[in-house]
């Protein structure tokens, strides 16, 4: 199946569709919906070039669709790309695999983009682990009602099951999309910089390590180091979790500027 003819189609669809409303919609005006240019959405639409997961994920958001038609326009991207990639990326894609991360789609990332949604999954694996919603919300410090409805999210989402009355976590492990603009991941990353915070005010230091680095550094290097940062993440999960844990904790790294560049220059 030629998948980048089927995401062309639809996008011509939904150009056709505004320009039958309103005959003075050009694909000017189409690609400034889209937050695109109309010299790349023009090539898109040619097949002069392809789109990546990336931008159709940004697009999409941008288009009044329903949520079956959204994953079947992303499943097509996602499909065309993986055709797309040469053997060294494949490779690259085994590699990732084996780690069983799960890749929250955005859409669904917006409904559990909350910290405490990842911190019941990751609970569930503790020792002392107890399915009633007071003694995790005790725990978490939230209140019962939120983790009801915490609970409910994730079994929609199938991250959550119940065998013999206890709830069990149906994933080993969750990574979201990365490089990807999402007002949801934002809301992530501000939440648990805003709890080491909070652990850096009232945990023991024996319970906790907070450092940082402060150097000069070449920027044409960052893409890599992301993704040796990616690794380290990984690695360092795999070596903390255990048949045995007895605590949930959360791992941030930041890695930011701190000034402007002038991109002048």
């Amino acid at each position: 199946m030629n998948y980048q003819l089927v995401y062309r189609d639809f996008l011509e669809g939904q150009l056709k569709l505004r320009q039958s409303r309103n005959n003075a919609f050009s694909m000017r005006a189409f690609a400034k919906l889209l937050g695109a240019s109309p010299g790349a959405v023009s090539q898109v639409l040619n097949g002069k070039r392809p789109l990546t997961l990336a931008k159709a994920l940004e697009w999409i958001d941008k288009l009044d669709v329903d949520e079956s038609t959204k994953e079947l326009f992303l499943d097509a991207v996602s499909k065309d790309q993986t055709f797309r990639l040469n053997e060294t990326e494949k490779q690259f894609r085994k590699v990732e695999e084996k780690y069983e991360y799960i890749l929250l789609k955005l859409d669904k990332f917006e409904v559990i983009n909350d910290w405490y949604h990842l911190a019941i999954l990751n609970l569930t694996k503790v020792d002392s682990f107890q399915s009633d919603p007071e003694w995790i919300a005790s725990r978490l410090g939230i209140s019962p009602d939120i983790v009801e409805d915490a609970i409910k999210r994730l079994k929609r989402l199938k991250l959550l099951d119940v065998e013999n009355g206890a709830l069990i976590r149906t994933s080993v492990s969750i990574e979201t999309p990365s490089d990807i603009p999402s007002k949801a991941i934002r809301n992530f990353h501000k939440q648990n910089i805003e709890r080491a915070l909070q652990s850096l005010e009232n945990d023991e230091v024996f319970d906790r390590d907070i450092t940082s680095i402060m150097m000069p550094i070449d920027t044409t290097k960052l893409e890599e180091a992301k993704k040796r940062i990616k690794t380290f993440r990984k690695e360092m999960s795999a070596f903390l979790t255990s048949d045995s844990s007895d605590s949930v904790y959360s791992m941030n790294i930041q890695l930011f500027p701190q000034f402007k560049r002038d991109t002048h220059a």
